[in-house]
């Protein structure tokens, strides 16, 4: 899906965890730092 939005013209931002598993946030430690991810995406954004 993203190569097709680049290919579209479309801005990409791509994330994936190299722990692997199908669930973010096993435990409380690495949910706050996907959340911190999350957060730091989200403020540089509404910063742009």
């Amino acid at each position: 899906m993203a190569a097709k939005m680049t290919a579209l013209g479309h801005k990409v931002w791509f994330y994936e965890d190299t722990e692997g598993g199908h669930s973010e946030g096993a435990d409380l430690k690495e949910r706050a730092r996907f959340e911190a991810l999350e957060t730091a995406y989200l403020l540089k954004t509404l910063a742009d």
